[in-house]
């Protein structure tokens, strides 16, 4: 979670109004999302590893139970497109109401496609296969309608 002190401009209901008002649970998949995120170009030889600001945008796939390789349980949120180190942490939002917030970036699943296979049996008839594939990397994000309680417990509703 991210706390800033600063200029704090509210409208006449307290809602901030430059910042996301709260997160919304009516998500479906082949929703379009954007997501917001500062990637680090390179290594190139033109490239100063500096992050770069971006805004991607993507559709949700499909919705599933989580385990992060640390062992986080949530419910994710399967993007159409890979999240780059730099992506993580940072908001998806609907294209057409910036405020409300779907979920955050959390990282990647791997999947992998065969591309082609072939078995070979040696003299002694023991087989070996090769197989050819494409690695397929689709991005998750947590729903943060599904962690609304710990949210709140977290940073208390303004209204």
């Amino acid at each position: 979670m991210l706390f800033l002190d600063g200029e704090d401009t509210r409208d006449e209901r307290g809602i901030p109004l430059s910042a996301f008002w709260n997160a919304v649970g009516n998500w479906r998949v082949g929703e379009e999302f954007h997501a917001f995120g500062y990637p680090t170009e390179g290594p190139t030889g033109e490239s100063t590893q500096a992050p770069t600001t971006r805004m991607f945008t993507g559709h949700f796939q499909r919705f599933m139970p989580y385990v992060t390789p640390h062992g986080y349980r949530f419910l994710a949120g399967e993007m159409s497109i890979p999240s780059p180190v730099g992506l993580s942490g940072g908001p998806l939002f609907r294209p057409r109401a910036h405020q409300m917030v779907l979920g955050v970036a959390a990282g990647n699943v791997d999947t992998y496609s065969v591309l082609d296979s072939i078995l070979d049996v040696d003299d002694a008839g023991k087989e070996y296969r090769e197989r050819n594939v494409r690695v397929i990397r689709y991005g998750v994000a947590v729903m943060l309608s599904e962690v609304t309680d710990w949210l709140d417990e977290q940073v208390p509703p303004l209204i």
